[in-house]
């Protein structure tokens, strides 16, 4: 996630982290991941991957 969204501005809106995600070309896995971050402002790329596993929270592997 980290090279996809290098080269945004933080703070960011949640469209603006999605913009910056398609313009770089993102691949479909990443995109969806996104795609689920509630509306908001994104102070940093911290907070982004903080909102995604929130939202998404990894799975145990047994």
């Amino acid at each position: 996630m980290g090279p996809v969204l290098a080269g945004l501005a933080f703070p960011a809106q949640r469209w603006q982290v999605l913009a910056e995600a398609d313009a770089w070309g993102a691949p479909g896995v990443l995109r969806r991941l996104l795609a689920e971050l509630p509306s908001g402002r994104y102070a940093d790329l911290d907070s982004v991957v903080r909102a995604v596993r929130t939202v998404r929270p990894r799975r145990r592997v047994r």
